[in-house]
């Protein structure tokens, strides 16, 4: 069994191959954007994972965005991770996301549990028309 443990939207992520510590560059909860419908610039989602119990645990995640009339919009399945150590960090990059009204985006974190879909999270992200001075 496997436990999300954070999730997090950021411009950029860096792993160090020395200490293998993780940087999570310029988070994001809500982009201006001068017009919609409008493709967002690249970012990703940086999520974590922790197992419960020793040996191999097979994750299968996807991430659903579910625009801010509540519609989901889009499924992105990940492929099956055989994850083998404690904890695991699996990011993901989004370009050109395209966003067609204001308000808030939600990327729902889920994993296949025991024969069916489980929320893991939800992480927002707030679009705004930025207005002109």
């Amino acid at each position: 069994m496997v436990k999300n443990i954070r999730n997090i939207l950021c411009l950029s992520i860096i792993t160090s191959k020395e200490t293998n510590t993780v940087s999570y560059i310029n988070s994001i909860e809500e982009l201006g954007v001068p017009k919609l419908p409008m493709n967002l610039p690249s970012f990703q989602l940086g999520t974590l994972w922790q197992k419960s119990k020793a040996g191999d645990v097979a994750l299968k995640m996807r991430i659903k965005l579910k625009n801010p009339s509540g519609k989901i919009e889009q499924t992105f399945d990940i492929p099956e991770i055989n994850i083998k150590t404690k904890r695991y960090r699996y990011n993901l990059s989004f370009g050109g996301l395209l966003v067609k009204e204001e308000g808030t985006y939600v990327f729902i974190v889920e994993f296949l549990g025991k024969n069916k879909w489980e929320i893991a999270s939800e992480v927002p992200l707030e679009i705004r028309i930025l207005k002109n001075k």
